[in-house]
């Protein structure tokens, strides 16, 4: 009910449309001879991001500055169950907001004649791929609203972290090449796998660059669950020592 209300949610909604279409007419004036319905412009999302993290900052915090959170704790939740809860919430919009992105490409892709040009086992493992590191990604933010309960610092918070990571991960991806190359040290190189390879930031960068489904790592969506399932255990016992009353 509380997303079918969120102002932020619908927004983010609009302007994944919005992105989809002005990506899909870019790609074609730079490829004309592009006649694939799902081709690179499938694999080209990285800002979703920001999309997310103001859709899911704003959701969670605005518990906070409407004072529900106290309300629910009122008539029985459980912090855990609060938690949780917030998390499959803000999880489910991202879902939608991320799949706006797909299935505008698909419409105007059907419209304009486009044919299948990726096999279907390669395109569910995109999407697959795709949803987990999203859901990812939905753990950190919930992990930092969390911890920031204020809508506007959590929102400008959530944004400069984003922008951070797209930023690192060319310098990072460098380093990442140099060392496999010259064999460096371990902790260089788990530093550089840690940032390309586990964060989902770094993954949905790759992804962006790949020409195909198939270039995409298989190890991906268990980076992506090993990150939702620590980050989510760290925010429960961080939220469990909050003084909410």
């Amino acid at each position: 009910m509380r997303l079918r209300q969120s102002l932020s949610f619908w927004v983010c909604v609009v302007l994944q449309v919005s992105f989809a279409a002005t990506v899909f007419f870019m790609m074609y004036s730079v490829y004309p001879e592009e006649t694939h319905i799902l081709g690179k412009s499938f694999i080209i999302s990285p800002y979703i991001m920001f999309f997310l993290s103001i859709f899911i900052t704003s959701f969670i915090c605005t518990d906070y500055s409407c004072q529900t959170i106290r309300n629910k704790l009122f008539v029985g939740h459980s912090l855990e169950a609060i938690y949780f809860s917030n998390f499959i919430t803000t999880w489910i919009g991202s879902v939608i907001i991320t799949a706006a992105f797909w299935i505008t490409l698909l419409v105007i892709s059907v419209f304009v004649g486009f044919e299948a040009g990726m096999p279907l086992n390669e395109f569910c493992f995109l999407i697959v791929t795709k949803i987990a590191a999203v859901t990812a990604l939905v753990s950190l933010y919930v992990l930092l609203s969390e911890l920031i309960t204020s809508k506007s610092k959590a929102v400008t918070t959530a944004l400069i972290l984003s922008l951070i990571l797209l930023i690192m991960y060319p310098i990072i991806g460098d380093m990442h090449i140099e060392f496999n190359v010259q064999a460096a040290n371990v902790i260089s190189k788990g530093v550089s796998v840690f940032f390309t390879d586990v964060m989902p930031s770094g993954q949905i960068d790759q992804m962006m660059q790949m020409e195909t489904a198939a270039d995409i790592k298989r190890i991906f969506p268990i980076y992506s669950l090993v990150v939702t399932v620590v980050s989510s255990a760290i925010g429960v016992l961080i939220f469990r020592r909050k003084d909410l009353k």
